[in-house]
């Protein structure tokens, strides 16, 4: 549900639930036009499938892996191999809104580099496919441009 207010010091403020039962998220405006936008972008970001939550970017990138390996359906092997792949990053307590593909990058290189015999690559290469991968998107590329 969303709605806009009229404040007592004038100012309007636009809130809205992401999901029945969530947390309320509130941004207040000077113009009541300025607030209606506002919550007009929200609510197409939800319907369409968009919506990123504000507060998701604090979640570590360990607490990212943790949940999407338990949503995962894996070959025999794979999920071992996947774990093995994230749990040797450096990047493992990094908030995810901080990670940047610098991070990725040099990762990716220290495990190219590493001497660990035959077969080893298999062991890290499928992480090059997973959330260690995808987690930055394309924030990340303009970041890294610019940090």
């Amino acid at each position: 549900m969303a709605s806009i207010r009229k404040l007592p010091d004038g100012r309007w403020q636009a809130q809205y639930r992401p999901f029945p039962g969530g947390k309320q998220i509130t941004r207040t405006t000077r113009r009541k036009t300025d607030a209606q936008r506002w919550l007009d972008e929200q609510t197409t970001a939800l319907v369409s499938g968009n919506y990123i939550d504000p507060n998701a970017g604090r979640v570590t990138f360990g607490e990212y892996f943790e949940r999407w390996a338990a949503r995962q359906l894996w070959a025999p092997g794979t999920e071992r191999a996947m774990s093995l792949a994230a749990r040797s990053v450096t990047f493992w307590d990094v908030p995810m809104r901080s990670l940047l593909r610098s991070h990725v990058e040099a990762w990716v290189k220290h495990m190219q580099t590493m001497d660990r015999g035959p077969g080893s690559r298999r062991a890290w290469l499928p992480a090059r496919s997973g959330p260690a991968s995808t987690t930055c998107g394309p924030h990340c590329a303009e970041r890294s441009r610019t940090g």
